[in-house]
């Protein structure tokens, strides 16, 4: 007997559905062939159109329709078997090919399908945002989500979801290491029958937190205040560690600085900085020293920031200076310096650029002699070189 088609392939078929496909049983021998029996052993495809006993004369067909109806996602191969009758006391047997391939009407999937985090602190966590979306040609609606593995989680994902053909759906998967080493985990989703429609994957590593701050300067020097007056400097503190820095407390001793800035119980991400002001208002003539003490949850705290300044009473003198402007381009204003003879080391005056050709020097003590400089400042922050120095003795 010869078929047509040689096999029966049905492609891909939906889930709950039926393709139908008709098949040309032809006697291409010289005498009768009587169908005696027919088996299928399948709970998808079916056989129609056949009635053991069957005759099909030379040269005959008979048609036989079969059916396949998948009733879940994937291959299904079967063959039916037909049974000839006796030919020289044997029993002839044709066994005809049957494929299909059962798809899901809705099919869902993510972007991305597998999450590798990178080593996160432990005490810290990370999120990616993954979007699905039905690809298929029905509605589909997710009834559970299942994360595997303490360390995961989903936020903006109720349940239950449903999403109709070409529709999205973004949700945030986070990644809060319980310890240190390798964790994996998945995230699955089912329908209301059951059906694990997708699985997601996803591993990352906790790491050791670490917490290190540092300080620039490490030392600030004020310099010349009148008593009654005020000196305003600022530190940049930086998170070196890998994980966030939270500052419990800033106190100052030995010294008469104040402290800004708000940065009691501010918190540092890994890499960023924050800026300490700090304020230097002596109360009394004379030079004093002091510290202030950073207090964190870094592993080196507290951190220990070195002060300095003078006080000094006003004489009721001052000296005026004045100069002429700079020749190079860019430049934004000046900086003045002063050195108390017979001393050789400048300290800047002006803690900010002066915009203007002049400034006055309120800090001078009776009976001292002093050496003043000064530098154009560009945009930049570049200085020049000092200036010719000038001098000015206080009666």
């Amino acid at each position: 007997m010869r078929f047509n088609p040689q096999s029966a392939d049905f492609g891909d078929v939906e889930v709950g559905s039926r393709k139908k496909i008709d098949v040309e049983v032809t006697n291409d021998g010289i005498t009768n062939r009587v169908i005696t029996n027919e088996s299928l052993r399948s709970d998808m495809f079916t056989v129609a159109g056949i009635r053991p006993p069957m005759s099909i004369a030379p040269g005959a067909h008979i048609v036989v329709s079969i059916e396949f109806e998948p009733t879940r996602p994937g291959t299904a191969v079967a063959y039916a078997l037909i049974e000839n009758h006796r030919i020289r006391g044997q029993d002839v047997l044709a066994a005809y090919s049957l494929r299909g391939n059962g798809v899901a009407a809705a099919h869902l999937e993510a972007m991305p399908q597998k999450i590798a985090f990178a080593n996160v602190p432990t005490g810290t966590s990370i999120s990616q945002w993954v979007q699905l979306k039905n690809n298929g040609r029905k509605a589909i609606t997710i009834s559970s989500v299942h994360v595997a593995g303490s360390s995961f989680a989903t936020r903006e994902l109720a349940t239950p979801l449903t999403l109709t053909a070409g529709k999205t759906k973004g949700f945030e998967l986070r990644f809060s290491p319980a310890g240190i080493g390798k964790h994996d985990g998945t995230v699955t989703f089912e329908s209301w029958s059951g059906v694990k429609e997708l699985t997601i994957t996803a591993s990352g590593a906790g790491i050791k937190a670490t917490g290190s701050i540092s300080a620039s300067p490490g030392i600030v020097t004020f310099g010349d205040a009148r008593v009654g007056g005020m000196e305003k400097l600022a530190v940049t503190l930086k998170n070196r560690g890998n994980s966030n820095l939270v500052i419990s407390d800033v106190s100052v001793a030995g010294i008469d600085v104040s402290v800004g800035g708000y940065l009691r119980h501010a918190t540092i991400a890994p890499g960023q900085t924050a800026t300490l002001d700090l304020v230097f208002a002596p109360k009394k003539a004379g030079a004093m020293t002091g510290h202030v003490k950073i207090t964190s949850n870094a592993d080196d705290s507290p951190t220990i920031v070195a002060l300095s300044g003078k006080g000094v009473s006003s004489s009721g003198h001052s000296v005026g200076l004045s100069w002429e402007a700079s020749g190079s381009s860019g430049v934004i204003g000046y900086n003045v310096y002063r050195v108390a003879l017979p001393g050789n080391m400048y300290l800047r005056l002006s803690h900010t650029p002066v915009s203007g050709l002049a400034f006055t020097d309120g800090t001078v003590e009776t009976g001292k002699t002093y050496s003043y400089v000064v530098t154009a400042v560009n945009w930049d922050g570049e200085e020049s070189l000092y200036s010719q120095p000038v001098t000015a003795t206080v009666p």
